[in-house]
């Protein structure tokens, strides 16, 4: 038993002490944070601790737990070690050539069922409404808007290579506002209600059936490209560790199956 510190529960020859959880404390916020996180703890560590025991009289040794422990410690280790190998290994650099070819070899699979657009979205308090924001609007000084709604706590998308579900936009503004944006042409609205003030600007839309921007499939394009990688490089290093087991006489093959 450790005389310097808090013993929490014991249960079945193996003790819970309060230094054993002081990590899962860091994020408490009050003591009585504190007090539920050590409770609840506690009570699944018990918990956890009488399923095993009553799991040990129930299930047979016939049904094989040693070997599917063992094998569940070998999938984490070579798990880890993939993911290694892969973290030093991998090439992660995805050109935009690289891109729009697999995105042209696989462009049957990509579709839309409703529109997408490129857009600018201000949001910000009518009484901070002013000729100077209007200009800014208007001249299209991305930065100062951003740095002016900002600093007002309004709300902005600026980003111009950004292409988002036009139903997303629908969730930022209103519906009178929403209902007026044309899905043929890039256009710009503003509006205001007894609250806020609505700038949007349509840069460029794009309905079911036309052809669709790759920069739209961007991330899933990317998490494809890399998927690929790594499953290659994986088969050539086990391929090559095979073939250097085998010289070196690690392994030994016996008999092969015609």
């Amino acid at each position: 038993m450790r005389t310097d510190d808090t013993l929490l529960a014991s249960a079945f020859g193996e003790e819970l002490y309060l230094s054993d959880i002081e990590s899962l404390l860091q994020s408490a916020r009050s003591e009585q944070d504190s007090v539920s996180i050590i409770k609840n703890f506690t009570d699944g560590w018990l918990m956890d601790h009488i399923l095993f025991e009553e799991s040990r009289k129930h299930v047979r040794k016939d049904e094989k737990i040693s070997e599917l422990v063992e094998d569940y410690r070998k999938s984490l280790f070579i798990h880890q070690y993939e993911e290694a190998f892969l973290k030093t290994n991998l090439d992660t650099v995805i050109t935009d050539n690289q891109l729009n070819s697999y995105f042209e070899k696989y462009k049957d699979e990509f579709s839309i069922s409703e529109p997408i657009a490129r857009y600018f979205l201000v949001k910000i308090k009518q009484d901070k409404v002013n000729d100077t924001l209007n200009t800014l609007w208007k001249t299209e000084d991305l930065p100062a808007i951003r740095s002016y709604v900002l600093k007002e706590r309004g709300l902005v998308h600026l980003d111009i290579d950004n292409w988002q579900y036009l139903s997303d936009l629908k969730t930022l503004i209103p519906e009178q506002l929403f209902n007026r944006i044309s899905l043929k042409r890039a256009d710009e609205y503003d509006y205001s209600d007894e609250r806020f003030k609505y700038y949007v600007k349509i840069l460029q839309i794009v309905n079911p059936g036309e052809e669709v921007p790759v920069r739209f499939y961007y991330n899933i394009l990317r998490q494809r490209i890399l998927r690929n990688r790594a499953s290659d490089l994986l088969a050539r290093m086990k391929s090559e560790l095979f073939k250097e087991k085998i010289k070196n006489k690690n392994i030994k093959i016996y008999s092969k199956l015609n």
